[in-house]
């Protein structure tokens, strides 16, 4: 998973520097085939570092025990994280298209030279291809 957002590193970027600096570590320890896990980032000596692994790790909320007593099973987000860490990446790529869209559409307003306009049409007419891609791999609609 981090190699493969390390590829779209261009497109897919973190804003939150905190997020930032988990996913470095993360990188810098596949580099050095070291494992890290929760315990590694709750230790760490940065106190961002710490209070945002506390925030991610916290569960808001519990399933009552009576749920299970009543045959009423639930499946926990942790029970599939593989699946639901490639949702929010979807998730997060799909974000980026429709900001990028947005950009190059505000550009269109702008007075362009015919190669400009026709350099701005594809790459809306290609992200337009792929948010539809994207949307269907998520079962949003678009």
């Amino acid at each position: 998973m981090v190699m493969d957002i390390d590829k779209d590193i261009e497109f897919l970027y973190f804003v939150n520097p905190v997020y930032k600096l988990i996913f470095e570590e993360f990188k810098k320890a596949i580099a050095e085939n070291i494992k890290i896990d929760d315990f590694y980032f709750l230790t760490n000596d940065d106190e961002k570092l710490r209070t945002a692994t506390i925030d991610i790790l916290h569960t808001q909320h519990e399933l009552s025990v009576n749920w299970e007593k009543q045959m009423i099973f639930v499946v926990k987000e942790d029970e599939d994280i593989k699946k639901t860490i490639v949702k929010s990446l979807n998730t997060l790529k799909q974000k980026k298209i429709d900001i990028l869209l947005m950009d190059l559409q505000e550009k269109l307003k702008e007075e362009l030279s015919d190669e400009e306009s026709n350099d701005c049409l594809v790459k809306i007419k290609q992200l337009k291809e792929i948010s539809s891609i994207s949307a269907k791999l998520l079962m949003l609609p678009f």
